[in-house]
């Protein structure tokens, strides 16, 4: 197994894709490139697969490991078998893994990143602002440990969701003759069938990435969407999927069929109770894309604790962990609360008294 490094056709330095000209360029002579970078096929032994030192990693934490040696240095290479993308931490070269990235392996598109690491942190910054309770130590940018700017494999299925409901729904109607008051209450079928077209409906293709942090992340504009080339890869992380779409397509499903019956029900409004008789959906044509989408890892540390935030680096969105809760100053925020309730209460009842005295 090999590795390739990404270099300048010009100079042959190492080149990185930069977020501002959405382009490859040289990190040493300047030059900017766009054409797609093509890896012919390499039996030598050079930048082989090498063992992982026993001495380092047990049993347990080699497993899922693979160990490579830098073309340009001969430093190793740590990486998980998903892998596809990463760079050697002794001389910073960006490196791909060409076999992550061939055949059935290959994404057919990549959303670029668009949001720079300053900006994630920027957006870090204003993230905090509205927490009131936040220790000030806590904000201090010294605190980040690591920020990683990843393409995350997503699988996008496409197709038409059919669909047929029925609700019963009821008016109610109040009126009075003068000597009696009168409720009607009129009862209604309501029917909704019809087709609604799906675009690019994702789902997690990473078995280490939880679920719900990729759906807090949404949406991603997918309309910014390119066709997958290796250009994009080069300063960043890639994995591929190690989740195949057989495993998703069920919660892709239930996700087209959940918000089909969400527009259903919407529809159906104007009444003053709606209850749900009968309902049927089905998907057809449906269509199934293997992409990546940036999102940014940040990690930073209080007191021993390690806090994780991730940010769409298309968007800019930003989720993150339960945040720390300074505790002097949510006591002093609990006095102040209760003593503005004793006073507003004490000036109420001194009111009163007055009134009646």
């Amino acid at each position: 197994m090999e590795i390739k490094e990404i270099k300048c056709p010009n100079c042959g330095g190492e080149a990185h894709f930069d977020i501002d000209k959405q382009k490859m360029v040289c990190s040493y002579c300047g030059f900017e490139f766009t054409e797609d970078i093509e890896f012919e096929k390499d039996t030598s032994s050079s930048a082989p697969e090498i063992n992982i030192d026993e001495n380092y990693y047990n049993e347990s934490e080699k497993d899922g490991l693979k160990v490579y040696s830098c073309n340009s240095c001969g430093g190793e290479i740590i990486a998980e078998e998903q892998t596809a993308a990463s760079f050697c931490p002794f001389c910073n070269n960006n490196v791909i893994i060409p076999s992550n990235l061939e055949n059935e392996l290959k994404p057919d598109y990549i959303i670029p990143f668009k949001v720079k690491k300053e900006e994630a942190r920027n957006a870090l910054d204003k993230f905090y602002k509205d927490k009131k309770l936040l220790p000030p130590e806590f904000k201090d940018r010294n605190r980040i440990r690591d920020i990683s700017g990843i393409y995350v494999p997503v699988w996008l299925f496409s197709g038409v969701s059919r669909g047929k409901a029925i609700y019963r729904a009821t008016q109610v109607m109040f009126y009075s003759d003068g000597d009696y008051d009168y409720t009607e209450t009129s009862y209604y079928s309501v029917i909704r069938d019809g087709d609604i077209d799906f675009k690019f409906v994702p789902v997690d293709g990473s078995e280490k990435l939880d679920n719900i942090i990729m759906e807090s992340l949404e949406p991603f504009l997918y309309e910014d969407m390119v066709d997958f080339s290796v250009n994009y890869l080069p300063g960043f992380l890639a994995n591929r999927y190690d989740v195949g779409y057989k495993d998703v397509i069920n919660e892709a499903e239930n996700r087209i069929i959940d918000s089909t019956r969400y527009d259903f029900q919407n529809s159906v409004s104007g009444y003053a109770s709606v209850s749900l008789i009968s309902e049927d959906y089905k998907i057809d044509n449906l269509d199934i894309k293997y992409a990546l989408v940036p999102v940014w890892f940040l990690n930073t540390e209080y007191n021993g604790t390690f806090y994780a935030f991730a940010m769409n680096g298309q968007t800019g969105k930003v989720i993150g962990d339960d945040l720390p809760v300074d505790q002097n100053l949510k006591r002093r925020k609990m006095l102040l609360a209760f003593l503005i309730s004793f006073i507003v209460f004490f000036i109420i009842t001194f009111i009163i008294l007055r009134l009646f005295w």
